[in-house]
Formats: C-alpha cells, structure tokens, sequence
C-alpha cells in the first residue's frame, strides 16, 4: 500500500522534481519560453 505524504513533506521535494521535469524537457529541445513558462508556473 502507498504511504500517505504530508503537504511539508511534498513542498519539500517539490524543487527537485521541476528541476528533474525541466532537465528531461530540455533533452526534447522544448524552446527556452516553454521552459521558462513551466517553471514560473511551478514556483507560482
């Protein structure tokens, strides 16, 4: 059964996992406005 994780415990890996997401979206070549949209929406 999955564990139940806590709202701090999840904003506190939050960073990692944009950070993880944009690296792997710039391997497509994704244009840096697109990049730069994801991330101003994830710290939003």
């Amino acid at each position: 059964m999955a564990q139940t994780t806590t709202l701090k415990e999840f904003e506190s890996v939050f960073p990692k996992l944009v950070e993880d997401i944009l690296d792997h979206a710039k391997s497509y070549k994704l244009p840096q406005q697109g990049l730069d949209w994801f991330k101003d929406v994830s710290i939003a």
